[in-house]
């Protein structure tokens, strides 16, 4: 799923996305996502909060920021979240650190 240049990221959307990954996945699978924030675009930092590793199919996140602005929001989203989350400088240091999780070892 993309977001938009300039796009809010609310409950609606996260409630979609997540709909879209059970039918695709199923309920039982456990999944890390990455955001790889090449638009600037904003999101509730409370949706990660949501997330429980007990009954949800996130199990860990990473935010990939290219912008100071996106680094100091990925901070905020970080302290409201629920399960792991790494801030990351590149997509390949948030696959690595994705593979190397206990949960997928």
């Amino acid at each position: 799923m993309e977001v938009n240049e300039g796009e809010h990221f609310n409950s609606e959307k996260l409630n979609k996305l997540l709909s879209s990954l059970r039918a695709y996945y199923g309920h039982h699978k456990t999944l890390a996502y990455i955001a790889n924030r090449v638009n600037a675009y904003s999101i509730d930092p409370v949706l990660w909060s949501y997330f429980d590793k007990d009954d949800s199919i996130l199990i860990a996140a990473s935010i990939v920021s290219y912008r100071d602005s996106t680094y100091l929001s990925a901070n905020i989203e970080k302290q409201m979240a629920s399960i792991p989350m790494k801030r990351a400088l590149s997509l390949g240091e948030a696959i690595n650190w994705v593979q190397h999780l206990k949960e997928f070892n």
